[in-house]
Protein backbone atom coordinates (compact mmCIF):
# COMPACT_ATOMS: atom_id res chain seq x y z
CA UNK A 1 0.00 0.00 0.00
CA UNK A 2 1.27 3.47 -1.07
CA UNK A 3 1.34 6.77 1.40
CA UNK A 4 -1.59 8.82 1.49
CA UNK A 5 -1.59 11.75 -1.27
CA UNK A 6 -3.44 13.63 1.67
CA UNK A 7 -3.54 12.84 5.34
CA UNK A 8 -5.46 15.44 8.00
CA UNK A 9 -4.73 13.99 11.49
CA UNK A 10 -7.00 15.73 14.37
CA UNK A 11 -7.52 19.35 12.56
CA UNK A 12 -8.60 22.12 14.82
CA UNK A 13 -9.25 25.20 13.25
CA UNK A 14 -10.79 28.24 15.22
CA UNK A 15 -12.18 31.78 13.84
CA UNK A 16 -10.80 35.19 15.33
CA UNK A 17 -14.63 36.96 17.28
CA UNK A 18 -13.37 40.13 18.90
CA UNK A 19 -10.90 38.86 21.59
CA UNK A 20 -12.10 35.06 21.58
CA UNK A 21 -11.30 31.99 19.23
CA UNK A 22 -14.42 30.16 18.44
CA UNK A 23 -13.67 26.61 17.44
CA UNK A 24 -15.28 25.59 13.68
CA UNK A 25 -13.75 22.52 12.89
CA UNK A 26 -12.80 20.03 15.71
CA UNK A 27 -10.60 16.79 15.68
CA UNK A 28 -11.45 16.17 11.66
CA UNK A 29 -8.90 13.14 10.41
CA UNK A 30 -8.75 10.96 7.33
CA UNK A 31 -6.71 10.18 4.55
CA UNK A 32 -7.06 10.05 0.81
CA UNK A 33 -4.68 7.25 -0.94
CA UNK A 34 -3.41 7.37 -4.70
CA UNK A 35 -6.24 7.35 -7.02
CA UNK A 36 -9.03 7.26 -4.37
CA UNK A 37 -11.76 10.28 -4.05
CA UNK A 38 -12.94 11.60 -0.64
CA UNK A 39 -16.66 13.23 -0.26
CA UNK A 40 -16.74 16.16 2.34
CA UNK A 41 -20.54 15.90 3.43
CA UNK A 42 -22.21 18.04 6.62
CA UNK A 43 -25.02 21.03 7.35
CA UNK A 44 -23.86 24.53 6.19
CA UNK A 45 -22.22 25.88 8.51
CA UNK A 46 -19.91 22.82 9.75
CA UNK A 47 -16.61 23.45 8.01
CA UNK A 48 -16.63 21.69 5.11
CA UNK A 49 -15.01 24.48 3.22
CA UNK A 50 -13.27 25.34 5.45
CA UNK A 51 -11.22 22.04 6.06
CA UNK A 52 -11.01 22.24 2.13
CA UNK A 53 -9.08 25.58 2.44
CA UNK A 54 -6.64 23.80 4.95
CA UNK A 55 -5.93 21.55 2.37
CA UNK A 56 -4.94 24.05 0.09
CA UNK A 57 -3.48 25.40 2.82
CA UNK A 58 -5.07 28.90 2.74
CA UNK A 59 -7.15 30.01 6.07
CA UNK A 60 -8.76 32.64 6.09
CA UNK A 61 -8.27 36.20 7.74
CA UNK A 62 -8.45 35.63 11.39
CA UNK A 63 -8.33 31.83 11.51
CA UNK A 64 -5.76 29.47 12.89
CA UNK A 65 -5.01 25.95 13.55
CA UNK A 66 -5.89 24.84 16.89
CA UNK A 67 -4.56 21.52 16.75
CA UNK A 68 -3.46 18.72 14.29
CA UNK A 69 -1.78 18.35 11.12
CA UNK A 70 -2.69 18.60 7.40
CA UNK A 71 -0.35 17.02 4.83
CA UNK A 72 0.19 16.58 1.35
CA UNK A 73 2.34 14.01 -0.28
CA UNK A 74 3.72 13.47 3.29
CA UNK A 75 5.02 17.48 3.76
CA UNK A 76 2.97 19.69 6.63
CA UNK A 77 1.00 22.41 4.40
CA UNK A 78 1.50 24.60 6.81
CA UNK A 79 5.14 24.01 8.31
CA UNK A 80 5.86 24.38 4.52
CA UNK A 81 4.03 27.69 3.59
CA UNK A 82 5.64 29.22 6.82
CA UNK A 83 9.56 28.01 5.39
CA UNK A 84 8.23 29.90 2.24
CA UNK A 85 7.61 26.47 0.42
CA UNK A 86 5.67 27.16 -3.25
CA UNK A 87 5.81 23.63 -4.26
CA UNK A 88 2.83 22.72 -2.19
CA UNK A 89 0.72 25.62 -4.04
CA UNK A 90 1.08 23.56 -7.28
CA UNK A 91 -0.26 19.73 -5.27
CA UNK A 92 -3.41 20.15 -5.41
CA UNK A 93 -3.87 19.91 -9.00
CA UNK A 94 -2.28 16.31 -8.95
CA UNK A 95 -5.38 15.44 -7.03
CA UNK A 96 -7.80 15.12 -9.98
CA UNK A 97 -6.20 12.10 -11.64
CA UNK A 98 -8.54 8.70 -10.81
CA UNK A 99 -9.05 5.72 -11.43
CA UNK A 100 -13.00 5.11 -10.91
CA UNK A 101 -13.68 1.86 -8.97
CA UNK A 102 -10.31 1.41 -7.50
CA UNK A 103 -11.05 2.17 -4.10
Amino acid sequence: MSAPVVEVDGLGIAYRAGRADVPVVRGVSFAVEPGCTLGLVGESGSGKSTVAAALLGHLRRGSRITAGTVALHGEDVFAAARDGCARCAAGPSRWSRRTPGRC
